[in-house]
């Protein structure tokens, strides 16, 4: 009855091997341009296979010249979002969302636009919460698992349950992460 047959949060799940031109891609809609004034939720679970260089797309929206917003991995092993207010500036800001993504294990990806409140969760623990930015609201591309328009931004990666919730904050504290896959809210 169009339900889903999978039974855990990594059934279905996609595999990038970091090479370029690998991501997936979808056309821009209403329901995934966030913008800066409504409630919002992105998440997905993510396992990192190898290292990730510098600015390696995770996911995002936008492209040269209409940037919106990505969650990128960083040689370090952080993972931050960067954003752009106009679409023509490059990055208005970069928050740090994760220090240190380990490698070979699964987390749970959580960012929350809620009101006047911005806030990223791992594995349904608060790692940043500050004052909601604006997010250009433009009609780029979506990108999960690399990054189409560029060389060497496409990590080694595997991603499951990626969801784009627009209009609702599905989280705004503590929470225990999702253990079936995720549903239409």
């Amino acid at each position: 009855s169009g339900g889903s047959k999978l039974t855990k949060i990594t059934d279905g799940a996609v595999s990038f091997d970091g090479a370029d031109g690998t991501a997936l891609s979808l056309s821009n809609n209403s329901d995934i341009q966030l913008g800066s004034g409504t409630n919002w939720t992105v998440e997905f679970f993510a396992y990192r296979t190898g290292a990730f260089v510098d600015y390696d797309v995770i996911a995002g929206k936008g492209a040269s010249g209409t940037y919106e917003w990505f969650i990128e991995g960083f040689a370090d092993g952080s993972v931050d979002i960067l954003y752009s207010a106009n679409g023509s500036t490059t990055w208005t800001g970069q928050h740090e969302i994760m220090s240190n993504m380990a490698l070979n294990r699964w987390y749970h990806i959580t960012i929350v636009r809620n009101g006047s409140s911005f806030k990223s969760y791992i594995d349904g623990i608060e790692t940043l919460s500050t004052t909601a930015f604006n997010i250009y609201a433009g009609t780029g591309v979506l990108h999960i698992g690399g990054y189409n328009g560029a060389t060497a931004q496409d990590p080694p990666i595997i991603i499951s349950n990626f969801r784009i919730v627009n209009g609702s904050s599905v989280y705004t504290s503590r929470f225990t992460p999702p253990t079936a896959p995720l549903t239409n809210v």
